[in-house]
């Protein structure tokens, strides 16, 4: 008997409160309109977007204005051969010898660019170069040609669609000239 009361208590407590319920929750949802609908000072969401893709627009692939960025590199080569020594007196080949020779050369390089506008960059590159010859035991330490650079994209980058970037290069008469060499220490 306790618990048909209990039961019938829940229910008809519920059945007294859903209208007062219902009531107080059309008066939250209307509440709650109000509150998310657009209000003065509000920015229409078109702006926004129109915004996001005028920015998206003016898209470089090269540096932004203002930036630096240093690099540096390292270049190896090597060139090896095979030399005659042969020594002929008075018409007859008095020695004769096959003498293996190599050349090394190393290059470090530090390249600079600078952005100067956010489609124009400019640049120099200065390489440090040491030459080593095996056979002769001859060596050389100096600054190669140093090389100054510009690069212009005169249209922004639009993805999936090719870039276009001009390119120039001046470079010094800074360096050891390959031509102008001095058997007795190079």
């Amino acid at each position: 008997m306790n618990r048909w009361f209990v039961r019938g208590f829940i229910l008809v407590s519920a059945a007294g409160l859903l209208p007062g319920m219902a009531m107080a929750q059309e008066g939250n949802v209307d509440q709650a309109r109000e509150a998310l609908a657009r209000q003065e000072g509000d920015e229409d969401s078109t702006k926004q977007l129109e915004e996001v893709f005028q920015a998206a627009e003016k898209n470089y692939s090269l540096q932004k204005k203002g930036t630096h960025s240093l690099n540096y590199s390292f270049d190896y080569s090597y060139t090896g051969d095979q030399r005659l020594d042969l020594a002929i007196t008075n018409g007859s080949v008095r020695n004769l010898d096959v003498v293996p020779s190599a050349t090394h050369n190393f290059t470090n390089a530090f390249s600079y660019d600078y952005g100067l506008l956010d489609n124009l960059t400019i640049g120099t590159r200065v390489p440090l170069v040491v030459k080593y010859d095996t056979q002769d035991e001859l060596n050389v330490y100096d600054f190669g040609d140093i090389s100054f650079t510009g690069r212009w994209q005169p249209f922004a980058y639009v993805p999936g669609k090719m870039s276009t970037t001009f390119f120039g290069t001046l470079s010094s008469k800074t360096g050891v000239s390959p031509y102008e060499i001095d058997l007795n220490e190079q």
